[in-house]
């Protein structure tokens, strides 16, 4: 089974000769994400209606837009629904039901998640790669913040490997991560051992969700 394995450069290892692992950056740069959101109208719902706008953050570039067709959207349904729109006339706040992702990632929506940040997101997301999306998934699901961890992406301070651990391992040791080492002695090192070792010593972390390996 393939796994891919992302490390950092801040490792106090040498990196310079280990030449593939800049090759997620040139791979499915365009492609478009989603998220989507089920917002209400504040007063109305604090009555007990349930007049759920779905927002598609693709069509937005700010929240004043989004709010305005939110309370229009109420306003409508208020009146559909034979209710007088008088007794609702300061629409001025919202929260958020439920959300989708076309893209699993491990974001956590609140119900009052500010939402020019959240269209700022989603448009960050459409500008990345399905693999990019990936990792910044690892690091969020280890504690990372989505802009924290994106950064790092984009600088390249996490990259990947396709292989298991320890074919990951094998490449460093040819690579002279370890090192020059005769290759005589070579056939004597056990690779999946070394794979072990990194991952107790926490050079590498496995997230299976993405059968991911990667390292701080």
């Amino acid at each position: 089974m393939n796994i891919t394995i992302i490390i950092y450069h801040s490792l106090n290892k040498p990196t310079k000769n280990i030449n593939l692992l800049y090759s997620i950056h040139n791979i499915d740069k365009k492609r478009v994400y989603m998220i989507t959101i089920y917002i209400r109208e504040h007063s109305t719902h604090n009555q007990g209606y349930s007049f759920n706008y779905r927002a598609n953050l693709n069509n937005y570039t700010n929240s004043n837009d989004l709010l305005e067709d939110l309370f229009e959207f109420t306003k409508t349904s208020l009146e559909a629904n034979e209710i007088q729109t008088r007794d609702f006339q300061n629409m001025e706040e919202f929260l958020i039901i439920d959300y989708e992702l076309d893209e699993y990632i491990d974001l956590e929506i609140g119900e009052y998640e500010n939402l020019d940040t959240l269209i700022e997101i989603n448009d960050r997301l459409n500008e990345l790669s399905k693999e990019e999306i990936t990792l910044i998934d690892c690091l969020i699901g280890n504690g990372e913040k989505f802009f924290q961890a994106l950064e790092k992406v984009q600088n390249q301070e996490v990259m990947s490997f396709n292989g298991t651990p320890s074919e990951y391992a094998e490449e460093i040791v040819e690579e002279g991560y370890f090192g020059e080492i005769n290759n005589a002695l070579s056939f004597y090192i056990d690779f999946e051992k070394l794979a072990n070792d990194l991952q107790i010593n926490g050079d590498i972390i496995y997230e299976n969700k993405h059968n991911i390996v990667y390292s701080y």
